[in-house]
């Protein structure tokens, strides 16, 4: 999990050069790790993140268009390829749907730019669902539509930044493998973002990690 879109449209728009490269590239491939969730993250309104995506996401198809030696994950060819070659794969992730602007058919745009894997929420309440600053309320019906359309789709649901009500929601209406991609043990360190063991078992029965 790293917010590298993120980090080359604020580090570019102040007009630094070369970032993925120099910082991301450098230290992923020094470090062994060659597959990394990507994720697109704003802290805007639904209308200034929507903007806000696109230019992120732009960013991260130069820079695979630009290097031979990173792939964006699409589908399991891609997958197959890069634990071949060790090629450094992204897979292109959402965290927090404010940039779908309250509409779940916006996840189709999504998906054709990329995007593999999403987050519902942040640590915040939103459209769709309420994050782990928020005890009370879970999915939304826009919430449970977008997992229907995550399914059909082939997007990843990952509950990292859920809160518990959420997170048992997406258990019941989820199809698919559920994932945590940046979740840690509550048993170890007892924090709303962290995940308690039944969380936890839950998810490997789902087929998830």
């Amino acid at each position: 999990h790293s917010d590298i879109p993120r980090d080359l449209y604020l580090k570019e728009t102040k007009g630094e050069k070369d970032v993925f490269m120099k910082k991301h590239y450098t230290e992923l491939k020094e470090s062994g790790v060659n597959i990394v969730f990507a994720n697109v993250f704003t802290k805007s309104s639904p209308e200034l993140s929507l903007k806000e995506s696109m230019l992120q996401i732009s960013k991260l198809i130069r820079i695979v268009r630009e290097n031979e030696d990173v792939v964006l994950i699409k589908n399991r060819n891609d997958l197959g390829h890069v634990l071949k070659t060790g090629k450094l794969g992204l897979v292109l992730s959402l965290e927090g749907f404010e940039p779908l602007c309250d509409s779940v058919e916006m996840l189709d745009v999504y998906y054709e730019l990329g995007m593999r894997a999403g987050m519902l929420t942040w640590n915040n309440t939103n459209f769709f669902a309420s994050g782990a600053d928020h005890k009370d309320g879970g999915l939304t019906n826009a919430g449970v539509l977008a997992i229907e359309r995550m399914n059909s789709l082939g997007i990843l649901v990952d509950v990292s930044h859920l809160n518990e009500q959420g997170f048992w929601d997406v258990i019941k209406l989820n199809k698919k493998p559920t994932i945590a991609s940046h979740s840690n043990a509550k048993a170890l360190f007892n924090h709303d973002r962290n995940l308690s063991d039944d969380q936890m078992k839950v998810i490997a029965k789902s087929g998830g990690v």
